[in-house]
């Protein structure tokens, strides 16, 4: 499956987070600063799931079922959103 922009991005980004988090953690930065970063890793995470799930499901049904594509996007940001 091909990717979006978007989506490595922000796994690139979530890495670089998690990068930053090990440095939080050796330089003892306190429980509180790291757990609102963990937070934030793991919303950036669930939104990366849901971008993941939307390009491959209207990849197989604009493919498989010959699905108007403008007509998915639509009906889909009304769920993403």
């Amino acid at each position: 499956m091909i990717c979006s922009k978007e989506l490595v991005n922000r796994i690139k980004r979530a890495n670089g987070q998690m990068n930053g988090i090990i440095k939080m953690m050796e330089s003892n930065n306190s429980c509180f600063e790291i757990m609102n970063q963990l937070k934030a890793i793991r919303a950036s995470i669930d939104k990366a799931i849901t971008i993941l799930s939307v390009e491959n499901l209207t990849n197989v049904l604009e493919n498989k079922y010959n699905i108007d594509l403008k007509e998915l996007e639509n009906e889909l940001s009304l769920i993403t959103k």
